[in-house]
């Protein structure tokens, strides 16, 4: 859990933005969640299937202009970040 909490205060730094708040979560495939949702270390693990609808439950903090430019500088910054690394 410490790595998907690491990745998480990575993409928050490299995507500084006050509307958007990274949490980590993670979703588990082929395997049963305990009651369908468990929190480990402060990390909320769902099974697969119940990710979409968990998402669309939560309240929509930016418009699609906002996605859009949030996403447009992810996959710039992400991919500086690999070139970076030298991956």
């Amino acid at each position: 859990m410490r790595a998907v909490s690491f990745e998480a205060d990575r993409a928050a730094q490299v995507l500084p933005d006050p509307g958007v708040v990274v949490v980590p979560i993670v979703a588990v495939h082929g395997a049963r969640v305990p009651w369908g949702k468990v929190v480990v270390d402060g990390v909320p693990v769902v099974s697969a299937r119940r990710l979409p609808s968990m998402l669309r439950r939560l309240p929509a903090v930016l418009g699609p202009e906002r996605v859009a430019a949030v996403a447009s500088r992810a996959r710039v910054r992400f991919c500086a970040e690999k070139i970076g690394r030298g991956r």
